[in-house]
């Protein structure tokens, strides 16, 4: 396994979304998720689009488990919305999902990139 990342970061400006694109397989790298901290803080957003489209998301079980913990370790706070774009949605994905959500986090799983960024963009109360 490479040490390189296989993850893009874009910057939409007129949206004020990070979008992270993920090509081929999405490993635990300690770099990718430090990657898109320091994204997020150096553009301030506080809308996140994981599209995993072009790629998948390899892991084991616990690593999902700890991963929303480890996302506030590095920064990410429950204000910031979170759009996963997905090809399917599955048993798989929804698992992430809810752990996500457990821990507070505003997530929410989508097929169209079109209803993503919707989401993205309503107001929350």
């Amino acid at each position: 396994m490479s040490a390189e990342s296989n993850i893009s970061l874009t910057l939409l400006e007129t949206d004020r979304i990070l979008m992270v694109k993920v090509m081929g397989n999405y490993f635990d790298k300690p770099n990718n998720l430090d990657m898109i901290t320091n994204a997020i803080k150096l553009y301030d957003v506080k809308k996140l689009l994981l599209d995993f489209t072009a790629g998948s998301y390899l892991t084991s079980p616990s690593a999902v488990y700890n991963r929303p913990n480890e996302a506030v370790k590095k920064g990410f706070t429950q204000e910031l919305k979170i759009a996963t774009l997905v090809r399917n949605i599955n048993s798989r994905t929804e698992i992430v999902e809810t752990i996500f959500k457990n821990k507070g986090f505003q997530i929410e799983l989508f097929v169209s990139y079109d209803e993503a960024i919707d989401w993205l963009n309503e107001k929350t109360e």
